[in-house]
């Protein structure tokens, strides 16, 4: 005698097991985040494996209310700033550039100058650098960097914001 499978649930279904409403976080568009509480990508969005993909769980909920992501519009972005949260109010369609500008306009960019992990300059090294008359290549030799990044300083290319 063979068992009967039992149906997958909809994918509405485990979108609402797997998550909690969290009353600890501010109201956004009137609503509490819904918080993912099952597995999460290193980079701290729900993941979740549906019809045999790893997929993020807020955009498989933005998508399940029925929104809709275009070549132009491609990311599904948060008005909560966080990523665990799949609650369908705080959800919107925007492109790379306008998730982008959103985390920079609410200053959550971060690695900016001295703070990046890669960072050889300093900002009291950017303002000598384009104060220096020298060479390119002579102002890098000095710093200890290329003659490219000299280049990007210089230009304001790299450490726009000193």
């Amino acid at each position: 005698m063979s068992r009967k499978r039992r149906p997958a649930p909809s994918l509405s279904a485990l979108l609402a097991e797997r998550s909690a409403v969290d009353l600890s976080t501010p109201l956004v568009n009137g609503k509490h985040c819904r918080v993912w509480t099952h597995g999460r990508f290193s980079d701290g969005y729900g993941r979740l494996r549906w019809n045999n993909l790893q997929k993020g769980a807020h955009v498989l909920a933005f998508k399940e209310r029925g929104g809709i992501l275009t070549k132009t519009k491609s990311c599904v972005c948060h008005h909560c700033d966080n990523k665990p949260c799949i609650e369908p109010a705080h959800l919107f369609a925007g492109s790379i550039g306008d998730n982008n500008h959103d985390r920079d306009r609410k200053g959550r960019g971060g690695n900016l100058g001295e703070s990046h992990w890669k960072a050889r300059l300093t900002e009291a090294d950017v303002r000598a650098i384009r104060a220096d008359s020298r060479t390119h290549m002579t102002i890098a030799d000095s710093y200890g960097v290329c003659r490219h990044t000299v280049l990007r300083v210089k230009a304001r290319k790299s450490w726009r914001h000193v």
